[in-house]
């Protein structure tokens, strides 16, 4: 899903469930959930739309009247959510 789709799903109304993915350290990507199909957010070259904080993907999100989402880590050493290694963690986030 390119970032223009995905501005205009928002534009429309609709509000998929939405995961902000940490992938590896300082790296977070996002992604909508649509029943079992995950679709990734990508820029207009077709590259990963690319964060290098969860607090810089939820600020994109707000500024595009998005509150809430998921904060999905991917089993390695992440500080920004209590720091050690974990097995797949997801934090909600809700952001007013």
């Amino acid at each position: 899903m390119t970032q223009s789709e995905f501005e205009t799903v928002l534009a429309n109304g609709f509000r998929p469930p939405l995961e902000i993915v940490a992938t590896e350290m300082v790296i977070f990507l996002l992604r909508v959930r649509i029943g079992d199909e995950l679709l990734w957010v990508k820029n207009a070259k077709g590259e990963l739309l690319r964060f290098s904080a969860s607090q810089e993907a939820c600020r994109w999100l707000w500024d595009r009247g998005v509150t809430e989402a998921t904060l999905v880590t991917e089993g390695y050493w992440d500080a920004e959510v209590g720091g050690g290694s974990d097995p797949g963690i997801r934090h909600q986030l809700y952001f007013h």
